[in-house]
């Protein structure tokens, strides 16, 4: 019996494809994997809010654009200490370490240096407008609308 090659349709491959980002998590770009817990997300977000009391909506996005980069630095950091934690349970000693499992931690740390980068980024985005008075005005009414606005796509990508 000879074994046939699988032939996968473009929906097929883009779909495996889509899931290599959840391998260790460190690369996807859903706001929330699986293990994530969702709340931890909302804490960061109205505490950087509270920080930087955005006044206008312009503001409020680039306050909400550094929690975004900054939910990602600590979800590259958790896969880096992660999987280095796990390579440490299986191989104790370093010396013994595939060149393999050299390169995933390297690429692991070089995610999170890219992802620190985009935090630099956009608190550098921040302090340009913060000359603008980015802390004088009530930003409570922002951050519920932002809330909200969050909220109904969560819920409505989370249906699909």
């Amino acid at each position: 019996m000879s074994k046939e090659p699988i032939s996968r349709s473009a929906d097929d491959r883009y779909a495996v494809r889509c899931l290599n980002g959840l391998k260790h998590g460190s690369t996807a770009r859903k706001l929330f994997l699986p293990d994530e817990n969702q709340n931890d997300f909302f804490v960061l977000l109205e505490a950087t809010f509270e920080t930087y009391k955005p006044r206008t909506k312009r503001d409020a996005h680039f306050v909400a654009d550094l929690a975004y980069a900054r939910w990602f630095v600590l979800r590259r950091e958790r896969a880096a200490k992660n999987y280095e934690f796990q390579l440490r349970l299986q191989k104790p000693d370093p010396d013994v370490w595939t060149a393999d499992d050299h390169h995933q931690i390297r690429l692991l740390k070089r995610y999170q240096i890219e992802a620190e980068r985009a935090v630099q980024s956009a608190l550098g985005n921040l302090h340009h407008f913060d000359e603008d008075g980015l802390r004088v005005r009530p930003w409570h009414d922002l951050y519920r609308r932002f809330m909200h606005r969050l909220h109904a796509e969560t819920s409505s990508r989370l249906a699909a």
